[in-house]
């Protein structure tokens, strides 16, 4: 099994200074969109992420922070929409990623 697939999207709001530097007191709501054809128990990898909290259709489904303990979030079968489902991460140290990667493995 493995990877299963990559949600792609860019940040809905953009708390960034002039040249690109990130306002240090404003976080950052990323929205992606992915389809899902059939749906499993799945993993949300935040590699390179820094901390916030991750929510799937509208469900907040966790916190994560890149110091630990988890690298991924749970995202149970039920929670996934046949089609078109909705991924925001809100992210409050100011990373940007333009892809989010879905797993079946729970860990690397």
């Amino acid at each position: 099994m493995g990877h299963l697939g990559t949600a792609h999207g860019p940040p809905r709001t953009s708390p960034l200074l002039p040249g690109g530097r990130w306002r240090r007191t404003t976080g950052i709501l990323y929205h992606f969109t992915f389809n899902v054809v059939e749906a499993g128990d799945t993993f949300i990898d935040l590699t390179g992420w820094g901390k916030g909290f991750v929510a799937i259709n509208g469900f907040n489904l966790g916190r994560y922070w890149d110091i630990g303990p988890q690298k991924r979030l749970y995202l149970p079968a039920p929670l996934l929409h046949l089609g078109k489902n909705e991924l925001i991460v809100f992210e409050t140290e100011g990373r940007r990623n333009a892809q989010i990667t879905l797993t079946d493995q729970p860990i690397q």
